[in-house]
Order: structure tokens, then C-alpha cells, then sequence
């Protein structure tokens, strides 16, 4: 891969990434009209689909392809302003960094906060020369009430005085006012604030202010949003990976290929010519008569390769695979592990496909339900035929899986 196309991946997965935590940490808070769960629902869907266009880019960039194809739009969505760590009769009001102080050498200051009827405080003494952080917090009990408390918001203001403490007394260095107007609609009011001597312009220092409630002191705190979102338009043409079951199906495909083409060219072989397609014949009988043994219900397939992922059907299996190939590569500290890294990547899109459609609707549980026993059905059959073959160790694993799946089915 190019430069170019390196950094384009990063760039894609680093969206992905931050799109599928900002779904999932929205899909409580997210409404839409008067329905509570509609839009929570899409920003669910949109989090599974990102989930599973990453787990297709990383594959694009493994196998060195060109970056997909994407698209940024932009969803209008009603948002609820709420501040959750707070109580419902609580203001927490919060004094932040002091910057720019405009002082000669070092001094010790400290700041009051006064609010008629709510808040008479002051921080504790910080010594600073140009910059320091008071890290103080007011919690200030209100009450709400529909009518005094928006009034005292829409008049309310936050005096905030700058003092130098000195041997005796104290002087104002500077004094600064925040209207708590904005608490109407919004439950958070954040300000840089510059504190200023009385009847001057002159700026003596910096001082950041958050202020917040619960929710609003007057709207019902919802607030419309555009937010962006990436959506993959077009996926390079990804090569199929040659399975085990492919090379085999490809090995055997080759012969009868061979095969055909002989029996076509036999009338036209000179009566010198040795007839090699009786040899032929002969080579494929004891094949024929190996899928001829095989129980009802089982392919040659499943007994060449009956461990391969396309055949772990429960959520429990899937899982428990997962969980012993990162052992596997723990074990081996990550040397070699290309074949167990690329089968968890495909039991992980697995996993994602069945939790979407379980999600949307599209597999009840009926439906699951019905679908592992029948998986249940065909690996007793495997087992017992592996045993037969004497291949203990893809027993005693198609067994497992069938013990797994046992007990999803008696939990369920």
C-alpha cells in the first residue's frame, strides 16, 4: 500500500471507531417525534452496521486493496440535555483554571461567588504568578418550582471578585458577572470570563466557569443536532479466500475436468493409443464409493474439514471459539498466528451478522432455535463417523460443540 492509502485507511477506521461509541453512548438519549425508541433503534443499527464496514475495511487493508469507497452525510437529531451525575434539586457551580494573570511576582489570591438568595462562597487561597487552577465546586440546592425557578435564571447573575490576600485584609484585584439566562434552555452553562477592576478596562486575569443543572430551569431540554456519519458506498473486490474445502473441491474439480475432455476425445484416439480413460474410470470408483459410505445428511465436505467455521452455528460455539484462539495466540506470544487471527476475524463478522439479525428482527428465536438443532442433528452424525475414522481429536472437538449447544438449547 502506498502512503496515500495507509493514511486513508486510518483515516476510515478512525471514524468507524468514533461513530460506533458515539451510537452506542447516544441510543439511550436520542429521541425522534413522540417516540422514545425509534431513533435509539437506528442509532443501534448504525452502531452494528460500522462494526461490521470495519471489520471489512481492516480486511481491505490486510489484503493490500485499494481504500473503499465512502460518504459523509448528515442526520438532524433531538437530543436530551441532561446532566445525569447531577441531583434533580442541585446547581453545581465550578471554578476552573486562572490564566493571563496580570500581577508583578507571586501572589496569594482567591475568589467569592455570590448569587442573591442562593450562593455566598469563597475558594480556598492559591498562590500564583501567572497561572493556577482553583478546582473548586459549589454544590447549591434549588428548588424546582415551574415559576421561581426560571425567573431566577432569566435575572439571576454570578458575581465573582478576585482577591490578593494580604497580612491584614485583602484587596479586589478584579470582578466578573455570568448571566444564568442560558440555564432556561440548556442545562450547562460554560464561560471563559475576564476579570476586570471596577470602572477599568484593564484585564487582570482569565477565570473559567461551568455552571450546571440537571436539566434546563425551563424548556424540556431537547435539542436539535446535525450530526455527521460515514457510510462505506463501495467495497474493493475482495479475492476469495482458498479455504481448505476449496482447494479440495478445486483438486477434485480438476480431475473430472480431465476426465470429460478424455472421454470426449476417446472416439477419435488411434486403435495405437493406449485407452487411459478405463485407468481413469478405475481412479474415481473408490471416490464414489467413500461418498457412498458416508451417513445420511453428511457431506464430503463436512467430514474433510469438520472444524471449519461455516459449521459453528450456535452464539455459545462462536464465542467459546473465539475465546481459545486468543488463548492459543497468547500462548504462543503472537508468533505464527496468522491462521488464528484471520479464523477469529471471521468468527467475529460471524458473530456481528447473528447479533444484527437478531437485533432487526430478521431470526426470532424460533427460528435459532430450530436452526442449532438441526447443527445438533449433523455433528452427533460427524462425531460418530469421525470416531469410526479414528480421528479422536476432531471428535472430541465436534463433540464439544455439541455439548455447547445442548446446553444453549436446555438454558434457552
Amino acid at each position: 500500500l502506498s502512503a496515500e492509502d495507509v493514511k486513508k485507511y486510518s483515516l476510515i477506521a478512525s471514524k468507524l471507531r468514533a461513530q460506533i461509541n458515539q451510537c452506542a453512548s447516544d441510543a439511550r438519549l436520542l429521541l425522534t417525534g413522540d417516540n422514545e425508541n425509534e431513533q435509539s433503534k437506528e442509532m443501534e443499527r448504525i452502531a452494528t452496521e460500522s462494526e461490521m464496514a470495519l471489520q471489512k475495511v481492516s480486511q481491505c487493508e490486510k489484503l493490500c486493496l485499494s481504500p473503499p469507497k465512502f460518504q459523509v452525510y448528515k442526520k438532524a437529531v433531538k437530543t436530551l440535555s441532561l446532566n445525569s451525575d447531577i441531583h434533580e434539586n442541585e446547581m453545581r457551580v465550578t471554578l476552573g483554571k486562572l490564566s493571563n494573570v496580570a500581577t508583578k511576582g507571586t501572589v496569594d489570591v482567591y475568589c467569592t461567588l455570590k448569587i442573591e438568595n442562593l450562593l455566598d462562597a469563597h475558594t480556598s487561597t492559591k498562590r500564583v504568578k501567572f497561572a493556577t487552577d482553583f478546582e473548586h465546586t459549589e454544590r447549591v440546592k434549588i428548588v424546582r418550582d415551574k415559576k421561581k425557578l426560571p425567573k431566577k435564571m432569566k435575572f439571576g447573575r454570578l458575581h465573582i471578585e478576585l482577591c490578593q490576600k494580604k497580612l491584614f485584609g485583602h484587596d479586589v484585584l478584579g470582578v466578573a458577572v455570568v448571566k444564568l439566562r442560558p440555564l432556561l434552555d440548556s442545562a450547562s452553562l460554560t464561560e471563559t470570563v475576564t476579570i476586570k477592576p471596577e470602572n477599568d478596562r484593564k484585564t487582570v486575569a482569565e477565570l473559567g466557569v461551568d455552571i450546571k443543572l440537571r436539566t434546563p430551569a425551563q424548556s424540556e431540554g431537547y435539542t436539535i443536532v446535525e450530526k455527521q456519519f460515514l457510510r462505506i458506498t463501495e467495497y474493493p473486490q475482495i479475492p476469495m479466500a482458498k479455504t481448505t474445502r476449496a482447494r479440495r473441491a478445486q483438486s477434485q474439480a480438476i480431475p473430472a475436468k480431465q476426465q470429460q475432455q478424455q472421454l470426449q476425445q476417446k472416439p477419435v484416439r488411434k486403435q495405437s493409443e493406449p485407452a487411459k480413460p478405463m485407468q481413469t474410470q478405475a481412479q474415481s470408483t473408490p471416490k464414489k464409493a467413500v461418498d457412498a459410505n458416508l451417513p445420511d445428511g453428511l457431506t464430503q465436505e463436512m467430514v474433510d474439514d469438520p472444524l471449519a467455521v461455516s459449521y459453528i452455528e450456535s452464539f455459545e460455539c462462536i464465542m467459546n471459539e473465539i475465546e481459545s484462539c486468543t488463548q492459543q495466540i497468547a500462548q504462543r506470544n503472537g508468533k505464527g498466528c496468522g491462521d488464528l487471527s484471520d479464523r477469529i476475524q471471521e468468527l467475529q463478522t460471524n458473530k456481528s451478522i447473528l447479533e444484527a439479525q437478531v437485533s432487526s428482527g430478521l431470526l426470532t428465536l424460533e427460528q435459532y432455535a430450530a436452526k442449532i438443532k438441526q447443527a445438533m442433528v449433523s455433528d452427533l452424525k460427524l462425531a460418530k463417523y469421525l470416531k469410526t475414522q479414528n480421528r479422536l481429536e476432531e471428535t472430541h472437538k465436534v463433540l464439544l460443540r455439541y455439548k455447547l449447544m445442548k446446553k444453549e438449547m436446555e438454558g434457552a
